[in-house]
């Protein structure tokens, strides 16, 4: 999924961590930040903030479950 801009990082690391899956953070690069990471997580945000590139990624999600929590930070097309 791709991940909303506009979204809260600070709800969307929470709900992360209720996920019982692993969550990842893939860049084209072919760099993958689990999310789950609390050291992963400093460099996401770092990321995401534009300090070291653009958010050019998307959020990968194994269980379905999960999916349901992160739902509201997807980013959505209008």
């Amino acid at each position: 999924m791709k991940l909303d801009p506009k979204a809260n990082m600070v709800e969307f690391l929470h709900a992360v961590e209720h996920c019982e899956g692993p969550v990842r953070f893939n860049t084209l690069a072919g760099d993958s930040l689990d999310l789950k990471s609390t050291l992963s997580q400093f460099v996401f945000i770092a990321v995401i903030a534009g300090k070291l590139q653009s958010m050019n990624g998307w959020i990968e999600i194994v269980r379905e479950q999960d999916a349901a929590l992160l739902k509201n930070f997807a980013f959505r097309e209008e």
